[in-house]
């Protein structure tokens, strides 16, 4: 899965954080922090947080796809058995966002077209995401990002002077359990 077009905001903002954690530093630096943290929350929970576009990949089709967090597809593309990229009408398949994980599958009796045997000859856009703004994300989410943006900015000396902090709180991963997505 890759990230085609990043979210235009991020869940928190550098206001917020300072006012909760009371963070010392530019800016600029905060930023930076909010948006790597919203990106190891994303990977740790296999959510999307903010509305963005995504791109998965499979080498053929399978009974049900899973997009996670996704909202709507945008485009679901294959290269036929010849070698010609098609993309499949919305009328040939259905997206079940009702599910936890979402996933697309074939219209009922309908059936996935043939592919070409190839890495990637699958190809699904889609939007993800709680939605386009800070307040979609659920709260206890936002409250990690702060937390774990706090977390990184009292130990920035230590990590600037080559000392690796690897472990994250517990308090952020607790928070985080039961809006993590398991795959198969």
């Amino acid at each position: 899965m890759r990230v085609i077009e990043q979210p235009k905001i991020e869940p928190v903002s550098i206001g917020e954080v300072k006012a909760q954690i009371g963070a010392d530093g530019s800016d600029d630096l905060i930023a930076r922090r909010i948006i790597e943290a919203r990106k190891w929350v994303e990977d740790y929970t296999g959510r999307a947080l903010i509305t963005q576009t995504r791109e998965i990949r499979w080498d053929c089709f399978v009974d049900e796809h899973e997009l996670p967090s996704a909202l709507t597809v945008g485009s679901l593309k294959y290269i036929d058995p010849y070698g010609v990229e098609t993309t499949l009408s919305t009328e040939n398949y259905v997206l079940d966002t009702y599910s936890t994980i979402p996933y697309v599958r074939a219209v009922h009796d309908l059936g996935w077209p043939s592919t070409r045997r190839e890495r990637n000859a699958v190809r699904i856009q889609y939007t993800a995401g709680y939605g386009p703004k800070a307040n979609d994300v659920e709260p206890i989410i936002r409250e990690a990002i702060i937390l774990l943006v706090g977390h990184w900015m009292n130990h920035q000396p230590r990590i600037e002077s080559g000392i690796s902090i690897s472990r994250i709180p517990f308090a952020i991963t607790d928070l985080l359990s039961p809006y993590r997505l398991y795959f198969v």
